[in-house]
C-alpha cells in the first residue's frame, strides 16, 4: 500500500446506494450460463452509458455484478431469468427480474476506497471495520484478517474513536455527510516513512466545509483548500449521489468521463499536461491546459506519443506502423509508439535518391554494393558484409542485421594481421588491403578527412539518427547524407546501447603502436546534433569497414 493511500485511511462518512439481497452464504452463488464471466473485478472494466444494466459474474469473487449509473453493483441472480447475451437486464436494478431489490438506505462506513486493490492488509488493528468499495457499490468487512463481502444494517455506525466527545455526534443524521479526522489532521515521519494519525479525533460535516451536495452539484469536484477535513490526501471530494468522498488526483480527473470509443482522447481537469511537446506534433492536443487521457477499454494516462501523433497504441493494434515526418514508427503494445530500429527497415530506405551512385562485384562471393565518388576515390557507399572464414559478426548475432548494416570487424579480422601488431603500427597506411576485396583498401585517416567534411551531418544517412523516445523530441532534420555515403548509426557489437547513436569505421591510422584510430559517426546527448569525427582506441575494438579504390585516367 502507497503512502497516499495510508495517509487517507479511516475517514469516516455516509454512503448512499447499498446494493442489497447479495447472500451472505458464498455456497448460494455460482456461475450461471445467463451471463458473461470475468476473472476478477477489475476485470470488469468501465460501467457507463453503454454499459448500463450490463450483468457480469465473476469468478474470483464468486460474485455477480451489475453496471447501474456509473457503479459496479453486487446482486443475487434469481433463478429462471435470464439476463440477455450481454447479461444485459431490462430496466433498471431495482426492477430487473435478473437481481434482487435494490434499496436506497444510508450507512456510514469506517472508509471509501475507489477499488478492491485500495484496501489495506485486514490486519488486528482493522479487525471489524467496514469499507465501502466505490467500483463495486457495495461493502467489505474485515473480519479473521481477511476482508469479506458485508452487508450492514442500517442502523449501522462507523468506528468511533473511544476519545471522541459524544456531543459531537448530536444532530447527525443518516442523510449528512461526515467525515472523521483527527485534531492534528495527518502527521508525516520522515524517520519512518509513513503516514500516521493520532487517536484523538473529531466529527466534521463535510457540507459546511465542501458545500451542499446535491443533485445540480452531482460529479462536481471540490477542493478543501482550507483543508480543514484532510481525509483526501490531494484535499479533493467528489460529490455523486448526495455524498461527498474523497479523491486522489489521479482518480479525479478522469471522474464523470463514462465509457468513450476506442483511442478517443479527453482531457482531464485537475493534473498539468507533459512536458512541452515537439512544435512538429499534432497542435490540436499538444496545446491542451491538463493532462491527457486516451480510452484502451478504460481511460488511461495518453503517453507523449500518443499525444503528438493523436492516435493511440495498445494491444489491439500491435504491430501497426505509422510514417510521422519522415520517422518510422511502431506500436508493440506497451501504450506508446517506439521508434523503429535501423534492422527493422529496408536497406534500400537509406540511401540518397539524389545521388547517382555506381556498384561493385565482390568477385569473393558475388556481393554486390554501391559506390560513389568523392576526394578522388571510389568509395563503398554501404558496410563491407563479407564473411570469409567466418569472419565479422553481426548486430544480436543476426544474420539478418548484417543484411542492413554490414558486418561489425574486430581491428585484427578487418587489417588481416596476426597478433604482434598488438604493439606495432601498419605501415602501409596508404595501401593497406586488409579484409577488403581485390583492388580496394582500407582508408587511412587523411582519406576520410579529404573526402568528406568532417563534424557535419552531410555523410550520415537521414532520419535514423538520434534516438526520439517521446514527443517531445521530434525534430526534422535536413542536410543529411548529401553525400550519399549513407553511413547507418548500427551501434556497438555486444551492447544494445548505442543503436541509432554512434558507428565506427576502420582507418589504417595509429596513434601508437597500442592504440588505432577509427572514425566516429555519433549523436550529441541532446539527440539534436550529429558528426562525423576521428577517435582512437586499444585495438580491442570492433568496426565497420568501408572500402576505397583510386579512381584511375579514364575512370571519371
Amino acid at each position: 500500500m502507497s503512502v497516499f493511500e495510508m495517509a487517507r485511511k479511516w475517514g469516516a462518512f455516509l454512503i448512499l446506494s447499498l446494493s442489497v439481497g447479495c447472500s451472505d452464504d458464498s455456497s448460494s452463488v455460482g456461475p450461471s450460463a445467463s451471463y458473461p464471466v470475468a476473472k476478477s473485478a477489475e476485470d470488469l472494466g468501465a460501467c457507463g452509458e453503454e454499459q448500463q444494466s450490463d450483468s457480469v459474474y465473476v469468478s474470483r469473487e464468486d460474485t455477480y455484478f451489475t453496471c447501474q449509473d456509473g457503479f459496479w453493483m453486487i446482486f443475487e441472480p434469481i433463478e429462471g431469468k435470464s439476463s440477455g447475451s450481454r447479461g444485459k437486464n431490462s430496466s433498471s436494478a431495482q426492477t430487473s427480474g435478473a437481481s434482487a431489490t435494490t434499496l436506497n438506505i444510508y450507512v456510514a462506513a469506517d472508509d471509501t476506497v475507489p477499488s478492491i486493490k485500495d484496501l489495506q492488509e485486514c490486519n488486528s488493528s482493522h479487525e471489524g471495520r467496514y469499507v465501502f468499495i466505490a467500483s463495486l457499490n457495495g461493502y467489505m468487512k474485515c473480519t479473521g484478517k481477511k476482508w469479506a463481502e458485508y452487508t450492514p444494517p442500517n442502523d449501522a455506525t462507523p468506528y468511533i474513536p473511544m476519545s471522541l466527545d459524544s456531543v459531537n455526534k448530536d444532530g447527525k443524521s443518516n442523510l449528512d455527510n461526515y467525515f472523521e479526522i483527527p485534531d492534528s489532521l495527518m502527521r508525516y515521519s520522515s524517520s519512518s516513512a509513513y503516514y500516521y494519525v493520532r487517536n484523538d479525533s473529531s466529527i466534521v460535516n463535510a457540507e459546511k466545509v465542501l458545500g451542499k451536495c446535491d443533485s445540480e452539484n452531482d460529479g462536481t469536484i471540490v477542493q478543501d483548500t482550507a483543508r480543514e477535513i484532510c481525509v483526501s490526501y490531494d484535499h479533493l471530494y467528489y460529490c455523486k449521489k448526495g455524498v461527498w468522498s474523497g479523491v486522489l488526483k489521479k482518480v479525479a480527473d478522469t471522474l464523470g468521463f463514462g465509457a468513450g470509443t476506442q483511442g478517443s482522447f479527453k482531457e482531464g481537469r485537475l493534473n498539468a499536461p507533459k512536458k512541452n511537446m515537439s512544435g512538429y506534433c499534432d497542435e490540436s492536443l499538444t496545446n491542451a491546459e491538463h493532462l491527457l487521457y486516451v480510452y484502451d477499454g478504460g481511460w488511461r494516462v495518453a503517453d507523449s506519443t500518443e499525444v503528438c501523433f493523436k492516435k493511440a497504441c495498445s494491444m489491439k493494434n500491435v504491430g501497426e506502423t505509422l510514417d510521422f515526418k519522415d520517422y518510422p514508427f511502431i506500436c508493440r503494445g506497451k501504450n506508446q509508439w517506439e521508434y523503429m530500429t535501423i534492422y527493422e527497415r529496408p536497406r534500400e530506405n537509406y540511401f540518397n535518391e539524389d545521388v547517382e551512385y555506381g556498384t561493385m562485384t565482390d568477385e569473393r562471393d558475388g556481393m554486390k554494393y554501391r559506390t560513389l565518388k568523392a576526394g578522388g576515390f571510389f568509395w563503398m557507399a554501404e558496410n563491407l558484409n563479407y564473411s570469409g572464414d567466418d569472419e565479422g559478426k553481426c548486430y544480436g548475432d543476426d544474420p539478418k542485421n548484417c543484411e542492413i548494416t554490414g558486418r561489425f570487424y574486430s581491428w585484427f579480422e578487418a587489417m588481416q594481421v596476426d597478433s604482434t601488431y598488438m604493439s606495432k603500427k601498419i605501415t602501409d597506411t596508404l595501401s593497406h588491403q586488409g579484409l577488403c576485396p581485390e583492388g580496394w583498401r582500407i582508408p587511412s585517416l587523411s582519406n576520410w578527412s579529404a573526402s568528406f567534411n568532417l563534424g557535419s551531418t552531410r555523410a550520415l544517412a537521414k532520419d535514423v539518427w538520434g534516438y526520439v523516445n517521446d514527443g517531445t523530441s521530434v525534430t526534422y532534420r535536413d542536410s543529411y547524407n548529401e553525400y550519399g555515403l549513407t553511413l547507418l548509426p548500427s551501434g556497438e557489437y555486444g551492447t544494445n546501447d548505442w543503436v541509432h547513436r554512434r558507428a565506427n569505421f576502420c582507418t589504417t591510422s595509429s596513434l601508437s603502436k597500442t592504440q588505432a584510430y577509427y572514425m566516429l559517426a555519433y549523436t550529441y546527448s541532446d539527440d539534436k546534433r550529429s558528426a562525423l569525427s576521428s577517435n582512437y582506441a586499444e585495438k580491442d575494438f570492433y568496426c565497420h569497414l568501408r572500402c576505397i579504390k583510386k579512381i584511375e585516367s579514364g575512370e571519371d
